[in-house]
């Protein structure tokens, strides 16, 4: 019953920065490892409801892993990622960004991500 614990402890530090916080005060120390962990089942959540993972797909794109079935934490923030990319470019429902917004916020997105 452990492992699943383990695993969100490895999530939180390996892709929420849960690893190397930088906190010089006692209420930071005490706040960093709760938030981490409350954005860990966030994204889970997030995945849940609104998420797409296509393992076809996946196994398409990556031909040396023909066994995997279900997302990984790593996954999901891809998605949530993606999600979050799409949903700034396209704008608010009712609006229409000039082609020029478009371009910039797709490149501020990927300045972010490198």
């Amino acid at each position: 019953m452990r492992w699943p614990l383990e695993v969100a402890f490895y999530n939180a530090k390996q892709f929420l920065g849960l690893a190397d916080p930088q906190n010089r005060t006692p209420r930071a120390v005490q706040r960093t490892a709760p938030l981490a962990l409350y954005l860990h089942t966030l994204v889970i959540l997030w995945f849940a409801e609104h998420g797409r993972f296509d393992a076809e797909a996946y196994r398409r794109a990556h031909p040396w892993y023909l066994q995997k079935r279900t997302p990984s934490f790593a996954d999901m923030l891809v998605s949530l990622r993606t999600a979050s990319v799409r949903e700034s470019i396209s704008g608010y429902p009712g609006q229409k960004p000039s082609p020029a917004k478009k371009l910039r916020t797709l490149f501020q997105a990927l300045e972010a991500a490198a």
